[in-house]
């Protein structure tokens, strides 16, 4: 794990996302689910939530997107590493 830390910490996550970003652009399914998400974020903060439960509510959402992201990025380098071994 500290390898593909070292990895990730030396510029290979920043690859990673303009790759990722570029394929996600093409990708309809990926818009269409972005789509969706946005209205559903609409909808949510139309119910009247107070500031703070708006604010629990992004942060929530930004810890799972946070730990997809990683979870993405570790099995990216994982897979390098193992093309490498063959």
């Amino acid at each position: 794990m500290e390898y593909i830390n070292l990895l990730i910490e030396r510029g290979l996550g920043n690859f990673i996302d303009r790759r990722t970003d570029e394929e996600l652009l093409k990708d309809d399914m990926y818009i269409q689910m972005m789509e969706q998400a946005e209205l559903i974020k609409e909808r949510l903060y139309e119910t009247g939530l107070s500031e703070t439960q708006e604010s629990i509510v992004d942060d929530y959402v930004a810890a799972l997107f946070d730990a997809s992201e990683r979870a993405c990025r570790v099995a990216y380098v994982t897979c390098l590493k193992d093309i490498v071994r063959f």
